[in-house]
Parts: structure tokens; sequence; C-alpha cells
């Protein structure tokens, strides 16, 4: 695992988004305090992180969506 773009691209979609994200603390979270670094992941628990932040993000798209339609709604 050389490149951690896909990691890095989700964290600042999330950090946008305005969901707070410190990558030391959801690594360790992640292995149980094994480790605090990208580089010490292993390929399966690199994938558990990335498939972690995409969750993460996606449940804020939802809520964003649900407040920005109860918003459009009242004007309505």
């Amino acid at each position: 695992m050389s490149t951690y773009s896909q990691y890095f691209a989700i964290e600042r979609k999330a950090k946008t988004m305005g969901i707070p994200v410190n990558r030391d603390e959801v690594i360790a979270g992640l292995t149980h305090g094994r480790t605090h670094s990208l580089k010490a992941l292993s390929p399966h628990e690199y994938r558990e992180l990335v498939n972690y932040m995409n969750q993460l993000v996606a449940k804020q798209q939802v809520e964003n969506t649900n407040v920005e339609d109860k918003m459009r709604k009242k004007v309505i």
C-alpha cells in the first residue's frame, strides 16, 4: 500500500461537511489502540477505515439532505 489518497479524499470531504475528524483518534479506535499511524495499518484495516469514513460521510449527507428538505418545505 503505497498511497493513501482514498483516505485523504474522504477525510477532506468529511471536514468540508463539518464532520470533526481526528485521524489519530479514528485509527486508534479502529485498531483498539495498537497504532495511530496510517502506515502501520494492514490492508484489511485500511479498507475498514475507508469504509467507516465513507459511512460517516454518507450519514452526514442524509442528515444534511433531510434538514435542507425540511427548510424547503417550510418555505413552500
